[in-house]
């Protein structure tokens, strides 16, 4: 009979934070992988955009009718979700990049658009 190893409560902490942080990582784009290429899309890419202009928006009009300065709140907010898109797009920025250089990239889509997102087409070559 197998015996079940007891885990700890830090060991726990850990492998949750790294779920998290493995489920953040790929919050704005999803990869799929062939045989033949990769296809990487970043399916929320207009989102940025919507919560700059959002929050720009929402700023100017917060500092307009409170009489406090409310609007420094908004843009903390849209800084963090701009760093956590930076860190996240990342990794499949590098990857492109070395693609193109090797002159392996096909782009397609629209970042402005939900319905035809931006896809890059990285084609694989024989080793």
């Amino acid at each position: 009979m197998r015996k079940m190893r007891k885990i700890k409560k830090t060991e726990l902490k850990a492998k949750l934070v790294s779920l998290v942080f493995i489920a953040l990582m790929t919050l704005f784009y999803e990869k799929k992988e062939t045989p033949d290429e990769v296809i990487i899309r970043y399916k929320y890419l207009p989102l940025i955009y919507i919560v700059l202009i959002g929050g720009l928006i929402f700023s100017i009009l917060l500092d307009e009718i409170t009489s406090t300065s409310w609007g420094f709140l908004v843009w903390a907010f849209i800084f963090i979700l701009l760093l956590i898109f930076i860190i996240d797009i990342h990794k499949p920025s590098k990857e492109i990049r070395e693609a193109m250089k090797k002159s392996y990239v096909k782009i397609s889509g629209s970042k402005f658009s939900f319905f035809n997102p931006y896809t890059v087409v990285i084609k694989k070559r024989g080793k």
